[in-house]
């Protein structure tokens, strides 16, 4: 392959990678920032996100840093927004922000509970609504470009 191997398909895309700051959300980030994709990590830990857009930047990628608490489905779907307004495009949602709680199930309050099912389970569902339909909509407008003229 004449692009070191590379996967060319990210080069110029736009990602938003939820949970971007730590972990597999920070690797994720920085691998498609290297391969040419505009990352976008949401994140709680805002000032995290914000020193891993820098040196994503400094690396020469391109990245940006934003606050998210995924259960927040109004915040979720105000980043996608932003993130269309300011890119033009979307192309990759990484639903990758989760928690884990430890310890012994007896020691458990339904808080607990409560908030491992918003994150885990209802974040999923709000970044998979708030990006879809932007998506889909991007993916027949490519779709119809490409189509012959019906006339």
């Amino acid at each position: 392959m004449s692009d070191g191997g590379m996967i060319r398909i990210f080069y110029g895309g736009v990602a938003i990678i939820t949970g971007g700051a730590s972990g597999i959300g920070r690797a994720l980030g920085e691998a498609l920032a290297a391969r040419g994709c505009e990352v976008v990590l949401a994140d709680l830990q805002i000032g995290l996100a914000e020193e891993v857009a820098a040196g994503v930047n400094e690396s020469g990628g391109k990245a940006t840093a934003v606050g998210l608490d995924v259960v927040n489905h109004e915040d979720v779907v105000n980043v996608v927004k932003k993130t269309v307004e300011r890119c033009g495009r979307l192309d990759y949602m990484f639903n990758n922000a989760g928690i884990v709680i430890f310890g012994e199930a007896s020691e458990y309050e339904m808080h607990d509970w409560d908030r491992s099912i918003d994150v885990n389970l209802r974040g999923v569902i709000h970044g998979v609504d708030a990006a879809y339909r932007v998506m889909l909509k991007r993916g027949l407008d490519i779709l119809s470009t490409r189509l012959p003229s019906q006339d």
